[in-house]
């Protein structure tokens, strides 16, 4: 019987299917990349050969051209060699942890690569960190005309937010996605403490209604575009993988920091975000491992703690906004 590898797919010409030593197996190459797509009837085994590429065994070049399909190296559970020659690209290093360098992730070529919709996000929070940086020297309250709360200042904290969040949509790297929910989330948070600070101050008469100013609007407007770029950020954070990948090694660690920041985040709202980020990473890893990192788990506990403290906190900042009366 044939030897573990890949070889030509019986199913599809010029693509390869790996044959694990005793059946067809789901994941499939074509152009360099791997990805899951389950195989269909009984199709016959390969010959007992070398496989592509002669990995495995003494196949040659000539016959795997004969059969339409690139040459790839198979010593391990590979890849094409297309994808394992191509170099390492921005992402996380191969022991797991945030580096500058990672691997081919199926057919989504960077390591967690990010997305348009990802990337929007962060212009949507820029854009709060912009309405944060108008509002100073504007009235923030007003009770009922007689006293008014202006933003004295911090018009730089905006700047710095906005240049921060499209810095974080234009780096290739993960890390800096990683960086940037931390800024989005951090500036939304300075910025509703500060409103309702301003509802609350104690310059206000208890018991006479309090009004937003046009720096008021503002603050909130800014706040929830933080965010809700946070949260669109985060929804397309990357593109996910799609089956497993030997040019990467990703070790457990990743899965464990997810669901740390996901059980801090519910008392200290800053970790929620990067909590949710770390977790689609860790998924990743699981994947390309095929299960080896065994951190699902924890991975997607890390996502939902993640996910809920952000709403939670989120909308009760929102209320505290509109409400919180002196």
């Amino acid at each position: 019987m044939a030897s573990a590898g890949w070889y030509g797919d019986p199913t599809r010409d010029g693509r390869l299917r790996y044959w694990d030593g005793s059946g067809w197996t789901e994941h499939v190459s074509e152009g360099g990349g791997t990805a899951s797509e389950p195989i269909t009837g009984i199709p016959p085994a390969p010959p007992a050969e070398a496989p592509a590429g002669g990995g495995a065994g003494t196949g040659t070049a000539a016959g795997v051209a004969a059969a339409g399909v690139t040459q790839v190296s198979s010593e391990r559970y590979d890849a094409p060699a297309a994808a394992a020659t191509s170099g390492p690209e921005p992402g996380f290093g191969s022991s797991g942890d945030f580096g500058a360098s990672g691997g081919q992730t199926g057919t989504s070529g960077l390591a967690y690569a990010p997305t348009v919709i990802g990337r929007a996000g962060f212009l949507i929070a820029a854009i709060g960190g912009v309405l944060m940086a108008i509002t100073a020297g504007s009235k923030a309250v007003d009770q009922e005309g007689f006293i008014t709360i202006e933003v004295a200042g911090g018009w730089w904290l905006g700047v710095v937010a906005a240049v921060l969040c499209i810095a974080a949509a234009a780096a290739p790297w993960p890390w800096a996605r990683i960086a940037g929910v931390i800024v989005s989330t951090a500036f939304a948070l300075l910025v509703s403490f500060a409103l309702i600070g301003f509802r609350s101050s104690e310059d206000l008469v208890p018991g006479v209604d309090v009004t937003l100013g046009p720096a008021g609007y503002l603050m909130l407007f800014s706040s929830i575009l933080l965010f809700a770029g946070t949260a669109v950020a985060l929804f397309r954070f990357r593109v996910p993988a799609r089956g497993p990948d030997p040019s990467r090694s990703p070790g457990p660690g990743k899965s464990v920091i997810a669901l740390v920041l996901g059980i801090v985040g519910l008392l200290i709202p800053i970790a929620a975000a990067p909590a949710v980020g770390v977790g689609l990473f860790a998924l990743d890893d699981d994947i390309v491992t095929e299960g080896r990192t065994g951190g699902r788990g924890k991975a997607k506990a890390g996502i939902i703690l993640g996910a809920v403290s952000l709403t939670l906190w989120g909308v009760g900042l929102l209320l505290g906004m509109l409400l919180t009366q002196p």
